[in-house]
Formats: structure tokens, C-alpha cells, sequence
């Protein structure tokens, strides 16, 4: 049993290592993707939960939740509201060290984009993928799960 825990966990190491970003050289010489040249791709991927609180201004989203490669973190978004233009959601994940990735949804997306981090993630230049968030109320319980999965840009 431990042999075969040993080659699945071996087995997704490999599936998920850093990806290197190539050049793609356009035919006068220029680089099309020179934001990307020569940095790091990681896939990123996680579930979350938690409350959230209606606030002046605002709502509040306080959870904890899981993360390829980093594991379990704290969660800590916002949204500002009241506004006559719909505000992007605002997300924060700290991570058990420490080290925090900020990322943001725009109006209406449901594609998250990476601003940036601190600490093993202060090299960090981007990132993008899919991203989900869900509310309900229990009673007087108002809970959230949300989703996301896609890359982080190391320099």
C-alpha cells in the first residue's frame, strides 16, 4: 500500500512540475510573449470556504482552504459595493509560512489574475486562470465555497 502511495504521489510530482515558458520569436525578430520569456509557469489550483459579512461599503469574506503545493491557508477577500460601476473581488491567500499571493476578479469575469505576492512569492509577475465563488445562507450563517485553477508567473 505505502509502495503504491509512494508511485501515485511520484506519478503527480511529475504532472505538475514548474513548466519553463518559451519564446515565441515572431518572424522580424521581436518577441510576442516577452512577458512570459524565460519565466517559471506553475499550475495553481485550490477549494476554499468560509463566512462572509455584509459591511458598510461593502462585503467581507473571511475562510480557510487548500492549494496545490502550498496547502492549507487562510483566505481573506473583498468587495467593495454601492458604487454607481460594478468593483472587482479582491482576494488575498496566506499561506502556512507566511507568504501571501494577491489576485483579483474583474466585474463580471470568471478569470482571476494574479497581482502579485510576498515572500517565496515575491517574484511573482502573474498568473491567470478560472475562478468560481458560490454564497448561501443557513439561518444566520452566510457561507461561501469558491474554486480556482490555472498558473502563477515566476520571474
Amino acid at each position: 500500500m505505502q509502495r503504491k502511495l509512494i508511485i501515485a504521489f511520484v506519478v503527480l510530482a511529475v504532472a505538475v512540475l514548474p513548466l519553463t515558458a518559451t519564446c515565441v520569436v515572431a518572424a522580424d525578430g521581436a518577441q510576442q510573449t516577452a512577458h512570459t520569456c524565460g519565466h517559471r509557469t506553475l499550475p495553481f489550483a485550490g477549494i476554499f470556504s468560509g463566512t462572509y459579512v455584509a459591511v458598510a461599503g461593502g462585503t467581507t469574506y473571511t475562510g480557510t482552504g487548500v492549494f496545490t503545493h502550498y496547502g492549507w491557508s487562510r483566505v481573506e477577500a473583498h468587495q467593495t459595493t454601492g458604487t454607481l460601476n460594478p468593483q472587482p473581488f479582491y482576494m488575498t491567500i496566506t499561506f502556512a509560512k507566511g507568504d501571501t499571493i494577491s489576485l483579483h476578479v474583474p466585474p463580471g469575469s470568471r478569470t482571476y489574475q494574479i497581482d502579485g505576492g510576498t515572500g517565496r512569492f515575491a517574484s511573482v509577475i502573474g498568473g491567470s486562470g478560472y475562478f468560481s465563488l458560490s454564497r448561501s445562507v443557513h439561518g444566520t450563517h452566510e457561507t461561501f465555497i469558491g474554486h480556482l485553477s490555472g498558473t502563477i508567473i515566476l520571474a
